[in-house]
């Protein structure tokens, strides 16, 4: 009997005449298709031992992975105007229940899908365009409860709470400048809020992977992003929310541009090995597939952490130590010309004259201010708050004013402080897990 036709190549059905001569072509059809499968896929295990390699250069950890509405749309399928990517949210699910992504690997292995609450809201805004209607309302239906905490668990949505309020609290325009008077379009300032979400993430992992070190975290020599750590990264198909978020030390990479060997690295990943058998999508995978295009061009990393928020605190007492001091010497001549021998009318203007200026006032607060001062960070947190505090005591009026506006901005001042630590004291669920995961990967590297 003729041998069986291909599974992986068809062969058209033989002639009634000869079948015998008609199968018999099918043999080396088959071992051709055979040979190129396995070309492939020695193509694609080299592709993943060099990604794997590449990957190695940076320290072991989990990777957050914050998309743009750009690239969710594309990881839905429901940007018709770019090519499928590799890095499907259907790919990953597939690889997620085989146990190769996600939760089913070790804790240093793991990435996790983040989606911002902007992004949300731009989405859910796009669910009535025929082109996205379909996409969009399953993944609200049914791919947030499969892939979120309910299900799979490697994505989650943060609140605004947890996101762009926090990452708003660390400047008045934001860390990208969601908040600048030049920004044009609610659209453009959304695209920045993201990049300051991903930012705020970002500064803080690598703060608790330094041990609790303060400054421009992030930032090595020369004031680029310290290549040992790359917690976490962004995909867009925004070639302007790319530049932006580079621009500001932030890891970004075009989905768009994945090429056939990543999907070939991704495929072969989520094929074949399992969890323990070099099959998995790592987060040391992606980092060697995508790190190499994401770090291109990478700038310093801003912001404030709670030490800066502390050279403020300091800045701020001083200068209302100074205040006091004044008021005190101003309301000791007070009380100087009240108990004085003179008579009342003259005692009582010389009180009035003492509470009505205080002449050392301006002088102890400036001193107490460039005593505060200490580095070029610590100095420009310090023109921010204890700056604010001087100016209520030095803008002139009475001692009564000038001690009531000092009381506000000191006020106004503590709530801020409050802020700050607040948010590192109650961290978000995702930020929790990759602390946690990024100081036990260090403490194995030890």
């Amino acid at each position: 009997p003729p041998p069986p036709p291909s599974l992986t190549t068809p062969a058209p059905p033989p002639p009634p005449a000869a079948p015998s001569a008609a199968a018999a072509p099918a043999t080396p059809v088959s071992a051709g298709s055979a040979a190129g499968r396995s070309a492939g896929a020695a193509s694609a295990a080299a592709v993943v031992a060099a990604a794997a390699g590449a990957g190695s250069g940076y320290a072991d950890g989990p990777l957050l992975i914050f998309p743009d509405t750009s690239a969710l749309l594309s990881m839905l399928g429901a940007n018709i105007d770019l090519p499928k990517p590799a890095l499907s949210l259907a790919a990953l699910t597939a690889a997620a229940r085989a146990g190769r992504f996600g939760r089913a690997l070790s804790p240093s292995d793991q990435v996790f899908i983040v989606v911002a609450d902007s992004v949300m809201k731009q989405l859910d805004g796009l669910k009535t365009l025929p082109e996205a209607r379909v996409a969009v309302r399953k993944f609200m239906s049914e791919g947030l409860e499969e892939c979120g905490p309910a299900g799979l668990d490697f994505l989650t949505v943060l609140g605004a709470h947890e996101g762009e309020g926090l990452a708003l609290a660390a400047g008045a325009l934001g860390a990208a400048g969601s908040l600048s008077p030049f920004v044009s379009s609610k659209g453009q300032a959304v695209d920045h809020r993201i990049v300051e979400v991903a930012l705020f993430f970002q500064k803080e992992v690598l703060r608790a992977a330094a041990g609790g070190s303060s400054g421009a975290v992030g930032s090595g020599a020369g004031g680029e992003a310290a290549p040992a750590l790359l917690p976490v990264l962004l995909l867009s198909n925004d070639n302007a929310q790319i530049s932006t978020a580079k621009a500001h030390g932030l890891p970004a990479y075009r989905l768009a541009a994945a090429g056939p060997d990543i999907a070939a690295a991704v495929g072969a990943a989520c094929s074949a090995g399992g969890s323990s058998g070099g099959g998995a999508l790592t987060s040391r995978l992606l980092r060697g597939l995508l790190a190499p295009s994401a770090t291109v061009g990478l700038g310093s990393v801003a912001g404030l952490s709670v030490q800066d928020a502390l050279d403020g605190a300091v800045a701020t007492l001083r200068a209302v130590c100074g205040a006091l001091g004044a008021t005190q010497g101003a309301l000791q001549a007070a009380a100087d010309a009240a108990s004085s021998d003179a008579d009342p009318a003259t005692a009582l203007a010389a009180v009035r004259a003492a509470l009505a200026s205080a002449p050392s006032l301006q002088p102890t607060t400036s001193t107490a201010l460039n005593n505060s001062s200490s580095g070029d960070g610590a100095g420009d947190s310090n023109d921010t708050t204890g700056g604010a505090a001087g100016a209520a005591v030095d803008n002139g009026g009475t001692l009564a004013s000038r001690l009531s506006e000092l009381v506000g901005v000191v006020e106004a001042q503590l709530g801020e402080y409050e802020g700050v630590v607040r948010s590192h004291q109650q961290p978000s669920r995702v930020l929790r897990w990759a602390v946690a995961s990024v100081v036990d990967a260090a403490g194995e590297g030890r």
